[in-house]
């Protein structure tokens, strides 16, 4: 290719920018010429995790994700939005998952995060075991 077509005065652009005129820091990459796609990496939202919701611009801390409903932590407590109108911003550790999963939890009411908090930590436990023959024993000789 002739060089002189390469580059050209139309080449320069202003720091942080590409040259379709998309700031480098929201640019994806997607239908344009001058830079690959990044790849796609999915991380499901889940509890703790910090959201942009994009309509309002808010971020909000995840209280629970209930089927297509996101629920934030915060005022007014309860409170939901669409799960497709947020992004996700900063994934939370399992260590400040588990201490959120705990605080809901104690808390009282019947609010879906509250509920939702309830089940997760909640262990099944373990079906009943047969009688030991030793209490059969006793309770003949009582009875």
């Amino acid at each position: 290719m002739n060089k002189d077509l390469e580059k050209n005065d139309f080449d320069s652009t202003i720091e942080g920018f590409c040259k379709c005129g998309t700031s480098l820091d929201r640019h994806a990459g997607l239908g344009c010429l001058y830079r690959p796609a990044s790849p796609i990496k999915y991380e499901p939202i889940d509890v703790c995790d910090v959201v942009r919701h994009v309509p309002s611009g808010e971020n909000w801390v995840v209280a629970c994700i209930d089927g297509d409903r996101l629920y934030w932590a915060g005022y007014p407590f309860g409170g939901s939005a669409a799960l497709s109108d947020c992004q996700l911003v900063t994934k939370a550790s399992a260590e400040d998952r588990q201490k959120l999963l705990v605080k809901l939890s104690e808390l009282t009411g019947f609010e879906v995060p509250i509920l939702r908090a309830r089940v997760r930590l909640t262990k099944r436990a373990p079906d009943a075991a047969p009688r030991p023959p030793f209490l059969d024993r006793l309770r003949a000789r009582r009875g």
